[in-house]
Protein backbone atom coordinates (compact mmCIF):
# COMPACT_ATOMS: atom_id res chain seq x y z
CA UNK A 1 0.00 0.00 0.00
CA UNK A 2 2.63 2.18 0.98
CA UNK A 3 4.15 1.64 -2.47
CA UNK A 4 1.42 1.94 -4.01
CA UNK A 5 1.16 5.43 -2.39
CA UNK A 6 4.25 6.38 -3.89
CA UNK A 7 3.86 5.27 -6.91
CA UNK A 8 0.51 7.43 -7.21
CA UNK A 9 2.50 10.75 -6.23
CA UNK A 10 5.70 10.38 -8.03
CA UNK A 11 2.46 9.99 -11.27
CA UNK A 12 1.04 12.90 -10.11
CA UNK A 13 4.23 14.60 -9.73
CA UNK A 14 4.93 13.71 -13.43
CA UNK A 15 1.20 14.68 -14.29
CA UNK A 16 2.07 18.04 -12.74
CA UNK A 17 5.34 18.37 -14.36
CA UNK A 18 4.23 16.93 -17.77
CA UNK A 19 0.81 19.79 -17.43
CA UNK A 20 3.24 22.64 -16.92
CA UNK A 21 5.76 21.60 -19.97
CA UNK A 22 2.24 21.48 -21.94
CA UNK A 23 1.32 25.25 -20.22
CA UNK A 24 4.93 26.19 -20.90
CA UNK A 25 5.08 24.88 -24.96
CA UNK A 26 1.64 26.49 -25.48
CA UNK A 27 2.66 29.75 -24.26
CA UNK A 28 5.96 29.30 -26.39
CA UNK A 29 3.75 29.35 -29.59
CA UNK A 30 1.76 31.23 -28.71
CA UNK A 31 4.52 33.81 -28.16
CA UNK A 32 6.22 32.45 -31.79
CA UNK A 33 2.20 32.53 -33.40
CA UNK A 34 2.79 36.14 -32.60
CA UNK A 35 6.39 36.63 -33.70
CA UNK A 36 5.72 34.89 -36.76
CA UNK A 37 2.25 37.83 -37.16
CA UNK A 38 4.70 40.85 -36.53
CA UNK A 39 7.62 39.16 -38.93
CA UNK A 40 4.39 39.20 -41.96
CA UNK A 41 3.60 42.36 -40.83
CA UNK A 42 6.84 43.66 -40.89
CA UNK A 43 7.48 42.05 -44.11
CA UNK A 44 4.05 43.75 -45.66
CA UNK A 45 5.45 46.87 -44.28
CA UNK A 46 8.66 46.49 -45.82
CA UNK A 47 7.41 45.37 -48.88
CA UNK A 48 5.02 48.49 -48.73
CA UNK A 49 8.12 51.26 -47.88
CA UNK A 50 10.02 49.07 -51.23
CA UNK A 51 7.41 49.75 -53.13
CA UNK A 52 7.09 53.59 -52.15
CA UNK A 53 10.34 53.64 -52.69
CA UNK A 54 10.46 52.22 -55.87
CA UNK A 55 7.54 54.25 -57.21
CA UNK A 56 9.42 57.50 -55.82
CA UNK A 57 12.27 56.72 -57.61
CA UNK A 58 10.81 55.96 -60.77
CA UNK A 59 9.04 59.49 -60.35
CA UNK A 60 11.79 61.10 -58.86
CA UNK A 61 13.80 59.76 -62.18
CA UNK A 62 10.85 60.89 -64.72
CA UNK A 63 11.20 64.59 -63.07
CA UNK A 64 15.36 64.54 -63.56
CA UNK A 65 14.71 63.59 -67.15
CA UNK A 66 11.87 65.94 -67.27
CA UNK A 67 14.02 68.61 -65.88
CA UNK A 68 16.89 67.85 -67.89
CA UNK A 69 15.27 67.71 -71.08
CA UNK A 70 13.99 70.55 -70.23
CA UNK A 71 17.25 72.55 -69.61
CA UNK A 72 18.50 71.07 -72.61
CA UNK A 73 15.40 72.66 -74.76
CA UNK A 74 16.31 75.64 -72.80
CA UNK A 75 19.77 75.60 -73.41
CA UNK A 76 19.20 74.66 -77.23
CA UNK A 77 16.38 77.63 -77.19
CA UNK A 78 18.47 80.28 -75.67
CA UNK A 79 21.75 78.88 -78.03
CA UNK A 80 19.27 79.39 -81.10
CA UNK A 81 17.94 82.96 -79.50
CA UNK A 82 21.43 83.97 -79.12
CA UNK A 83 22.71 82.95 -83.00
CA UNK A 84 19.51 84.55 -84.23
CA UNK A 85 19.81 87.63 -82.20
CA UNK A 86 23.45 88.13 -83.36
CA UNK A 87 22.49 88.08 -87.17
CA UNK A 88 19.15 89.95 -86.26
CA UNK A 89 21.56 92.80 -84.79
CA UNK A 90 24.68 92.14 -87.41
CA UNK A 91 22.35 92.29 -90.39
CA UNK A 92 20.96 95.88 -89.82
CA UNK A 93 23.97 97.21 -88.10
CA UNK A 94 25.93 95.95 -91.47
CA UNK A 95 23.55 97.67 -93.69
CA UNK A 96 24.02 100.88 -91.72
CA UNK A 97 27.51 100.86 -91.42
CA UNK A 98 27.96 99.80 -95.11
CA UNK A 99 25.70 102.59 -96.25
CA UNK A 100 26.73 105.14 -94.34
CA UNK A 101 30.25 105.16 -95.60
CA UNK A 102 29.03 105.15 -99.00
CA UNK A 103 27.04 108.33 -98.69
CA UNK A 104 30.72 110.01 -97.49
CA UNK A 105 31.51 108.99 -101.50
CA UNK A 106 31.68 112.27 -103.92
CA UNK A 107 30.33 110.43 -107.25
CA UNK A 108 27.14 109.15 -106.17
CA UNK A 109 24.27 110.62 -107.69
CA UNK A 110 21.37 112.22 -105.40
CA UNK A 111 19.19 109.42 -106.14
CA UNK A 112 21.91 107.01 -104.93
CA UNK A 113 22.32 109.34 -101.60
CA UNK A 114 18.67 109.30 -100.90
CA UNK A 115 18.39 105.60 -101.61
CA UNK A 116 21.37 104.78 -99.09
CA UNK A 117 19.95 107.20 -96.78
CA UNK A 118 16.25 105.21 -96.85
CA UNK A 119 18.09 101.95 -96.14
CA UNK A 120 20.28 103.53 -93.03
CA UNK A 121 16.65 104.93 -91.47
CA UNK A 122 14.99 101.26 -92.17
CA UNK A 123 17.97 99.27 -90.70
CA UNK A 124 18.21 101.94 -88.18
CA UNK A 125 14.77 101.30 -87.04
CA UNK A 126 14.65 97.60 -87.25
CA UNK A 127 17.70 97.95 -84.87
CA UNK A 128 15.43 100.17 -82.79
CA UNK A 129 12.50 97.61 -82.13
CA UNK A 130 15.14 94.62 -81.86
CA UNK A 131 16.63 96.46 -78.41
CA UNK A 132 13.13 97.41 -77.46
CA UNK A 133 12.17 93.84 -77.40
CA UNK A 134 15.28 92.36 -75.42
CA UNK A 135 14.16 95.50 -73.07
CA UNK A 136 10.74 94.58 -72.87
CA UNK A 137 11.33 90.86 -72.13
CA UNK A 138 14.21 91.25 -69.59
CA UNK A 139 11.44 93.74 -67.44
CA UNK A 140 8.85 91.25 -68.05
CA UNK A 141 10.96 88.58 -66.63
CA UNK A 142 12.52 90.61 -63.75
CA UNK A 143 8.00 91.05 -63.15
CA UNK A 144 9.61 95.00 -63.09
CA UNK A 145 6.96 96.61 -65.97
CA UNK A 146 4.23 98.95 -64.65
CA UNK A 147 1.18 99.97 -66.68
CA UNK A 148 1.08 103.50 -66.64
CA UNK A 149 -2.96 103.73 -67.07
CA UNK A 150 -4.91 106.77 -68.56
CA UNK A 151 -7.62 107.85 -70.43
CA UNK A 152 -7.84 107.07 -74.34
CA UNK A 153 -10.14 107.34 -77.42
CA UNK A 154 -10.74 103.86 -78.56
CA UNK A 155 -11.89 105.51 -82.14
CA UNK A 156 -7.89 107.65 -82.39
CA UNK A 157 -6.51 104.77 -80.62
CA UNK A 158 -7.42 102.20 -83.88
CA UNK A 159 -6.96 105.04 -85.96
CA UNK A 160 -3.58 105.24 -85.49
CA UNK A 161 -2.72 101.77 -86.61
CA UNK A 162 -3.74 102.58 -90.34
CA UNK A 163 -0.75 104.86 -90.18
CA UNK A 164 1.06 102.02 -88.56
CA UNK A 165 0.17 100.09 -91.51
CA UNK A 166 0.83 102.70 -94.24
CA UNK A 167 4.50 102.75 -92.50
CA UNK A 168 4.72 98.83 -92.96
CA UNK A 169 3.76 98.97 -97.11
CA UNK A 170 6.67 101.28 -97.36
CA UNK A 171 9.27 98.70 -95.56
CA UNK A 172 11.31 96.90 -98.53
CA UNK A 173 12.56 94.23 -95.92
CA UNK A 174 9.09 92.90 -95.72
CA UNK A 175 8.23 92.51 -99.25
CA UNK A 176 4.82 92.78 -99.41
CA UNK A 177 2.40 93.10 -101.56
CA UNK A 178 1.36 97.27 -102.24
CA UNK A 179 -2.27 96.01 -102.99
CA UNK A 180 -2.86 94.77 -100.06
CA UNK A 181 -5.93 95.60 -98.53
CA UNK A 182 -6.20 97.18 -95.19
CA UNK A 183 -10.24 96.44 -92.78
CA UNK A 184 -10.62 98.59 -89.65
CA UNK A 185 -14.18 97.28 -87.93
CA UNK A 186 -15.32 98.68 -84.57
CA UNK A 187 -18.89 98.16 -83.51
CA UNK A 188 -20.67 101.43 -83.79
CA UNK A 189 -21.67 100.84 -79.55
CA UNK A 190 -17.96 101.21 -78.79
CA UNK A 191 -16.56 103.92 -81.63
CA UNK A 192 -16.57 106.80 -79.32
CA UNK A 193 -16.08 106.14 -76.01
CA UNK A 194 -13.06 107.05 -73.72
CA UNK A 195 -11.65 104.09 -72.07
CA UNK A 196 -8.77 104.43 -68.95
CA UNK A 197 -5.78 101.36 -70.56
CA UNK A 198 -2.09 101.65 -71.16
CA UNK A 199 -2.08 102.88 -74.60
CA UNK A 200 1.39 102.51 -75.24
CA UNK A 201 1.52 98.60 -74.18
CA UNK A 202 -1.81 97.61 -75.81
CA UNK A 203 -0.48 100.34 -79.42
CA UNK A 204 2.82 97.71 -79.09
CA UNK A 205 0.55 94.32 -78.69
CA UNK A 206 -1.69 95.77 -81.88
CA UNK A 207 1.36 96.66 -83.78
CA UNK A 208 3.10 93.69 -83.43
CA UNK A 209 0.10 91.89 -84.60
CA UNK A 210 -0.37 93.57 -87.55
CA UNK A 211 3.97 93.30 -87.93
CA UNK A 212 3.17 90.02 -88.35
CA UNK A 213 0.19 89.83 -90.34
CA UNK A 214 1.79 91.95 -93.36
CA UNK A 215 4.82 90.26 -92.65
CA UNK A 216 2.85 86.64 -93.43
CA UNK A 217 0.55 87.23 -96.12
CA UNK A 218 1.37 87.93 -99.34
CA UNK A 219 -2.21 89.00 -101.09
CA UNK A 220 -5.79 89.44 -100.06
CA UNK A 221 -6.18 91.79 -96.66
CA UNK A 222 -5.82 92.75 -93.08
CA UNK A 223 -8.39 93.07 -90.86
CA UNK A 224 -8.29 95.13 -87.50
CA UNK A 225 -11.10 94.72 -85.20
CA UNK A 226 -12.73 95.53 -82.25
CA UNK A 227 -15.62 94.42 -80.08
CA UNK A 228 -17.26 94.37 -76.65
CA UNK A 229 -17.91 91.21 -75.24
CA UNK A 230 -21.46 90.12 -74.58
CA UNK A 231 -21.71 88.48 -71.28
CA UNK A 232 -18.65 90.59 -69.56
CA UNK A 233 -16.80 94.13 -69.45
CA UNK A 234 -14.30 93.36 -71.82
CA UNK A 235 -12.84 94.81 -75.17
CA UNK A 236 -11.70 92.17 -77.37
CA UNK A 237 -9.75 93.12 -80.77
CA UNK A 238 -8.87 90.54 -83.42
CA UNK A 239 -6.00 90.92 -86.24
CA UNK A 240 -7.19 88.92 -89.39
CA UNK A 241 -4.88 88.11 -92.52
CA UNK A 242 -5.45 85.92 -95.36
CA UNK A 243 -1.81 84.61 -94.94
CA UNK A 244 0.21 80.85 -94.66
CA UNK A 245 -1.66 80.12 -92.03
CA UNK A 246 0.10 77.45 -88.72
CA UNK A 247 -0.64 74.43 -88.03
CA UNK A 248 -2.08 73.32 -85.19
CA UNK A 249 0.51 71.75 -83.52
CA UNK A 250 2.74 74.89 -83.59
CA UNK A 251 -0.03 77.13 -82.54
CA UNK A 252 0.76 77.10 -78.98
CA UNK A 253 4.56 77.26 -79.57
CA UNK A 254 4.21 80.58 -81.36
CA UNK A 255 3.69 82.54 -78.17
CA UNK A 256 6.81 80.71 -76.10
CA UNK A 257 9.64 82.87 -75.91
CA UNK A 258 12.47 83.14 -78.34
CA UNK A 259 10.71 80.24 -80.85
CA UNK A 260 9.65 80.81 -84.61
CA UNK A 261 7.52 78.94 -86.66
CA UNK A 262 8.81 78.98 -90.41
CA UNK A 263 5.60 77.59 -91.68
CA UNK A 264 7.04 79.14 -95.57
CA UNK A 265 9.93 77.71 -96.44
CA UNK A 266 10.47 80.06 -99.63
CA UNK A 267 10.75 83.08 -97.60
CA UNK A 268 13.36 84.18 -95.09
CA UNK A 269 11.57 85.93 -92.42
CA UNK A 270 13.13 88.21 -89.75
CA UNK A 271 12.59 88.38 -86.26
CA UNK A 272 13.96 87.24 -83.14
CA UNK A 273 10.83 85.12 -82.30
CA UNK A 274 10.01 87.51 -79.15
CA UNK A 275 7.03 89.63 -80.45
CA UNK A 276 4.42 87.49 -79.41
CA UNK A 277 5.47 86.42 -76.28
CA UNK A 278 6.03 89.95 -75.55
CA UNK A 279 2.13 90.71 -76.67
CA UNK A 280 0.95 87.23 -75.07
CA UNK A 281 2.64 88.81 -71.38
CA UNK A 282 1.67 92.27 -71.89
CA UNK A 283 -2.21 91.16 -72.54
CA UNK A 284 -1.85 89.08 -69.48
CA UNK A 285 -0.81 92.17 -67.53
CA UNK A 286 -3.50 94.13 -68.68
CA UNK A 287 -5.94 91.73 -67.43
CA UNK A 288 -6.94 89.48 -70.39
CA UNK A 289 -5.98 86.62 -72.24
CA UNK A 290 -4.54 86.22 -76.04
CA UNK A 291 -5.34 83.32 -78.33
CA UNK A 292 -5.57 82.08 -82.06
CA UNK A 293 -7.37 80.29 -84.61
CA UNK A 294 -5.86 79.21 -88.10
CA UNK A 295 -5.88 77.00 -90.93
CA UNK A 296 -2.80 76.24 -93.37
CA UNK A 297 -3.10 78.05 -96.83
CA UNK A 298 -6.62 80.08 -95.48
CA UNK A 299 -4.84 82.56 -92.70
CA UNK A 300 -4.94 83.11 -89.22
CA UNK A 301 -7.01 85.05 -86.39
CA UNK A 302 -5.31 86.57 -83.45
CA UNK A 303 -7.87 87.61 -80.55
CA UNK A 304 -7.24 89.10 -76.95
CA UNK A 305 -8.88 90.99 -74.48
CA UNK A 306 -8.50 93.64 -72.40
CA UNK A 307 -11.01 94.77 -69.24
CA UNK A 308 -13.36 97.65 -70.08
CA UNK A 309 -12.88 100.40 -68.09
CA UNK A 310 -14.60 103.48 -68.79
CA UNK A 311 -14.14 106.94 -68.73
CA UNK A 312 -16.08 110.19 -68.97
CA UNK A 313 -13.45 112.40 -70.26
CA UNK A 314 -14.12 113.48 -73.74
CA UNK A 315 -10.72 113.45 -75.65
CA UNK A 316 -9.93 114.65 -79.35
CA UNK A 317 -11.26 111.89 -81.53
CA UNK A 318 -8.17 112.21 -84.09
CA UNK A 319 -5.18 112.43 -82.88
CA UNK A 320 -3.16 114.74 -84.19
CA UNK A 321 0.24 113.07 -83.66
CA UNK A 322 -0.67 110.86 -86.85
CA UNK A 323 -0.09 113.58 -88.95
CA UNK A 324 3.08 114.74 -90.94
CA UNK A 325 4.34 118.10 -89.64
CA UNK A 326 6.67 119.12 -92.53
CA UNK A 327 5.92 122.79 -92.69
CA UNK A 328 5.77 123.92 -88.93
CA UNK A 329 6.90 127.86 -89.02
CA UNK A 330 8.20 129.01 -85.62
CA UNK A 331 9.89 132.21 -86.51
CA UNK A 332 10.95 133.86 -83.49
CA UNK A 333 10.00 131.62 -80.85
CA UNK A 334 13.31 130.86 -79.02
CA UNK A 335 14.04 127.16 -77.38
CA UNK A 336 16.86 126.07 -75.51
CA UNK A 337 18.20 122.28 -76.38
CA UNK A 338 20.17 120.98 -73.56
CA UNK A 339 22.32 118.27 -74.75
CA UNK A 340 25.94 117.13 -73.50
CA UNK A 341 26.27 114.90 -76.67
CA UNK A 342 27.56 117.42 -79.90
CA UNK A 343 26.19 114.83 -82.79
CA UNK A 344 22.87 114.44 -80.75
CA UNK A 345 22.35 118.72 -80.43
CA UNK A 346 23.80 119.01 -84.12
CA UNK A 347 20.95 116.57 -85.45
CA UNK A 348 18.33 118.57 -83.32
CA UNK A 349 19.57 121.88 -84.28
CA UNK A 350 19.14 120.74 -88.13
CA UNK A 351 15.59 119.50 -87.37
CA UNK A 352 14.84 123.17 -85.54
CA UNK A 353 16.38 124.98 -88.36
CA UNK A 354 13.42 123.96 -90.58
CA UNK A 355 11.28 125.28 -88.21
CA UNK A 356 13.06 128.63 -88.10
CA UNK A 357 13.17 128.73 -84.35
CA UNK A 358 16.08 130.81 -82.23
CA UNK A 359 17.93 127.90 -81.04
CA UNK A 360 20.25 127.72 -77.39
CA UNK A 361 22.45 125.20 -76.52
CA UNK A 362 23.03 124.27 -73.17
CA UNK A 363 25.69 121.38 -72.27
CA UNK A 364 24.53 120.76 -68.52
CA UNK A 365 21.42 122.07 -66.42
CA UNK A 366 23.32 124.74 -65.08
CA UNK A 367 23.38 125.96 -68.21
CA UNK A 368 19.78 126.02 -68.93
CA UNK A 369 19.89 127.92 -65.67
CA UNK A 370 22.11 130.74 -67.17
CA UNK A 371 20.79 131.09 -70.23
CA UNK A 372 17.11 131.49 -68.54
CA UNK A 373 18.74 134.08 -66.34
CA UNK A 374 20.39 135.98 -69.28
CA UNK A 375 17.90 135.49 -72.00
CA UNK A 376 13.92 136.63 -72.05
CA UNK A 377 10.89 135.14 -73.88
CA UNK A 378 12.72 131.62 -73.65
CA UNK A 379 9.36 129.94 -74.93
CA UNK A 380 10.12 125.83 -74.61
CA UNK A 381 13.04 123.57 -73.29
CA UNK A 382 13.96 120.35 -74.72
CA UNK A 383 15.94 119.18 -71.62
CA UNK A 384 18.06 115.79 -72.12
CA UNK A 385 17.74 113.88 -68.89
CA UNK A 386 21.36 112.51 -68.50
CA UNK A 387 23.81 115.45 -68.46
CA UNK A 388 26.99 116.47 -66.33
CA UNK A 389 27.41 118.86 -63.21
CA UNK A 390 23.34 118.87 -62.87
CA UNK A 391 21.29 116.64 -64.83
CA UNK A 392 17.43 117.53 -66.45
CA UNK A 393 15.64 116.21 -63.52
CA UNK A 394 17.66 118.69 -61.06
CA UNK A 395 17.69 121.55 -63.67
CA UNK A 396 12.99 120.86 -63.97
CA UNK A 397 13.66 121.31 -60.41
CA UNK A 398 15.64 124.04 -59.90
CA UNK A 399 13.88 126.63 -62.79
CA UNK A 400 10.19 125.87 -61.44
CA UNK A 401 11.72 127.12 -58.05
CA UNK A 402 12.45 130.44 -59.98
CA UNK A 403 8.88 131.03 -61.05
CA UNK A 404 9.73 129.74 -64.77
CA UNK A 405 6.41 128.18 -66.64
CA UNK A 406 7.31 127.56 -69.99
CA UNK A 407 6.52 123.95 -71.03
CA UNK A 408 9.93 121.50 -70.83
CA UNK A 409 9.70 118.31 -72.75
CA UNK A 410 12.07 115.55 -71.49
CA UNK A 411 14.59 113.70 -74.02
CA UNK A 412 15.04 110.17 -73.12
CA UNK A 413 16.48 107.06 -73.99
CA UNK A 414 14.07 105.32 -71.16
CA UNK A 415 11.43 104.46 -73.83
CA UNK A 416 9.60 101.86 -71.63
CA UNK A 417 6.08 102.90 -69.92
CA UNK A 418 7.51 102.52 -65.91
CA UNK A 419 10.43 105.26 -66.70
CA UNK A 420 7.80 107.69 -68.63
CA UNK A 421 5.70 107.52 -65.58
CA UNK A 422 8.56 108.82 -63.26
CA UNK A 423 9.31 111.82 -65.80
CA UNK A 424 5.93 113.25 -65.81
CA UNK A 425 5.77 112.56 -62.04
CA UNK A 426 8.85 114.86 -62.26
CA UNK A 427 6.90 117.58 -63.20
CA UNK A 428 7.62 117.42 -67.23
CA UNK A 429 5.30 118.94 -69.29
CA UNK A 430 6.02 116.22 -72.14
CA UNK A 431 8.80 113.61 -73.63
CA UNK A 432 9.95 112.43 -76.68
CA UNK A 433 12.35 109.22 -76.74
CA UNK A 434 15.75 108.82 -78.62
CA UNK A 435 16.18 108.48 -81.19
CA UNK A 436 13.98 111.57 -82.11
CA UNK A 437 11.72 110.82 -85.11
CA UNK A 438 11.06 114.56 -86.80
CA UNK A 439 7.33 114.25 -87.51
CA UNK A 440 7.16 113.26 -83.37
CA UNK A 441 9.49 116.38 -82.43
CA UNK A 442 7.20 118.63 -85.30
CA UNK A 443 4.25 117.47 -83.64
CA UNK A 444 4.94 118.08 -79.99
CA UNK A 445 6.11 121.71 -81.17
CA UNK A 446 2.70 122.14 -83.16
CA UNK A 447 0.55 121.05 -80.05
CA UNK A 448 2.42 123.87 -77.77
CA UNK A 449 2.48 126.45 -80.21
CA UNK A 450 -0.67 125.75 -81.68
CA UNK A 451 -0.53 125.01 -85.12
CA UNK A 452 -1.11 122.07 -87.76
Amino acid sequence: AVKLEEKQEEINSQNEELMSQRDELENNNHMLVEQKQQILEQHEELEKHRNQLESLVEERTHELLLAKEKAEESDRLKSSFLANLSHEIRTPLNAILGFSSLLGEKDITDEERAEYNRIVQGSSGTLLELINDILDISKIEAGQLELDLHEVSLDALLSDQVVVFDMLLKRDDIGLNKDMAFKLSIDNDIRDITIVTDSVRLNQVLSNLLNNAVKFTREGYIELGCRKLPDAEMLEFYVRDTGIGIREENQQMVFERFRKVEEDKERLHRGTGLGLAISNQLVNLMGGSMHLTSKVGEGSVFYFTIPLIRSNASLIQVSSRQKEFNGIDLSGVKIVVAEDDAANFNYIERLLRKTKAIVYHAETGRQVLDILNREKDIRLILMDIKMPEMDGIEALHALRKLNFTMPVIAQTAYALADEVVKLKREGFDEYISKPIQQDLLFAILASYFKQS
